[in-house]
């Protein structure tokens, strides 16, 4: 986006659980960025050793929850049990199983990894997904991948050690049971789980196990769910009340951010963060917000609907 999208005022971060209101300030202004803004309480990045800093969980914790709401509830059928069952959202774990040299190195993961989300958006129509990887004392390296995708385990098996073998990280295990069919994948079933949203992030955000070798990133996703793609919006100074008055209430909890002392006289208002729970998109959350997060939910689905005719995936 060019500059001129983004002139100063006051602006909205919408996410799933949360809304940030901040000021964009303009040029020669010399006050918080949006880029401090998104810094405010963050570590440093320390992704490439396995430690997930502040920033980075929140991000993916971000990037899993905008999944979640747009994920939608379809039936699939399965052949073993000659039935449709509901689905909405999968947890799949593939395994890259121990090397004689050690754990993999950056390049050949990311070669197998992009290999196979590569085969499954053209055989199984993934579209929307969150990777994270976790070491293994015995070097071991899993890869947990939560997907609305319906992607049925043979194809997650077959797929992942075919790629696994044509690229040599089998022999291994080959020299040791003489096959190239090793149990290297899971799905995990998450039908059960009533907070769905508090399982996978806690999963997913917990440290990946400190590797020292492996210099790369250690989890991603797809362009729609990342914090690139951003649901912002400016509130035009007329019509505040009429955007905010739907959260701008007690049912919402709203935390100021300042900076500086307010006895030194030098304490400025940063930001206001609203925090609520998923359900107050459906209840209480009306207007121009939600209009611009149901626009961003259809976004993340391609298209798949308009935003009028979305319906939401409450967690």
């Amino acid at each position: 986006m060019n500059k001129t999208e983004f002139p100063a005022g006051l602006y909205l971060r919408i996410f799933p659980n949360y809304i940030v209101k901040y000021y964009r300030w303009g040029k020669g202004e010399k006050q918080l960025t949006e880029k401090q803004l998104d810094n405010l309480s963050n570590l440093s990045d320390n992704s490439a050793k396995g430690l997930l800093s502040d920033k980075s969980k929140k991000k993916l914790k971000n990037s899993i929850n905008w999944l979640l709401v747009a994920a939608k509830k379809k039936e699939v059928y399965v052949k073993e049990i000659n039935k449709k069952i509901d689905f909405r959202i999968n947890f799949i774990t593939l395994t890259i199983p121990p090397q004689v040299s050690g754990v993999v190195d950056n390049s050949k993961f990311k070669q197998v990894l992009n290999t196979w989300l590569s085969y499954q958006r053209k055989y199984s129509k993934l579209k929307n997904y969150v990777w994270k990887l976790e070491f293994h004392k015995d070097n071991r390296l899993h890869i947990h991948i939560t997907t609305d995708s319906f992607i049925h385990y043979k194809n997650v098996r077959d797929s992942w050690n075919r790629i696994l073998q044509r690229n040599g990280l089998l022999e291994n295990h080959y020299s040791k049971f003489n096959n190239y069919d090793p149990n290297s994948t899971d799905i995990h079933s998450v039908q059960k789980i009533r907070n769905i949203s508090g399982y996978i992030c806690k999963y997913m955000a917990k440290d990946a196990g400190a590797n020292e070798n492996f210099k790369g990133r250690i989890w991603g996703c797809n362009y729609a769910l990342s914090d690139s793609h951003k649901c912002q919006m400016m509130i035009e100074e007329d019509k505040y009340w009429l955007t905010m008055k739907s959260i701008e209430n007690d049912k919402i909890e709203q935390f100021e951010v300042k900076q500086g002392s307010a006895e030194e006289g030098n304490e400025f208002w940063l930001a206001t963060i609203y925090n609520f729970h998923f359900s107050f998109w459906r209840d209480i959350i009306k207007g121009d917000i939600y209009n611009k997060f149901v626009a961003h939910i259809s976004n993340i689905r391609k298209g798949i609907a308009e935003p009028s005719q979305v319906q939401l995936s409450i967690c």
